[in-house]
């Protein structure tokens, strides 16, 4: 999926923004998924896991790339 990160409201969590959706990255490369870089992810969503976030879907991140 490909998408725009950005800083979450809480400290230390990181979103990625989509036509119509929000996803919680979680494990994404640091490095890559800063505020504003366009990225693209591999992995998979878990709308039910429990974060401190409180914000998007979660989603398990397997792979992280500049898009």
């Amino acid at each position: 999926m490909r998408g725009t990160v950005s800083a979450g409201v809480e400290s230390g969590c990181t979103l990625l923004s989509t036509p119509g959706e929000q996803y919680l990255l979680l494990g994404a490369d640091p490095a890559i998924a800063v505020a504003g870089a366009v990225v693209e992810v591999s992995g998979r969503a878990d709308p039910g896991a429990m974060t401190t976030c409180q914000q998007g879907t979660p989603f398990h991140v397997t792979r992280t790339s500049r898009g």
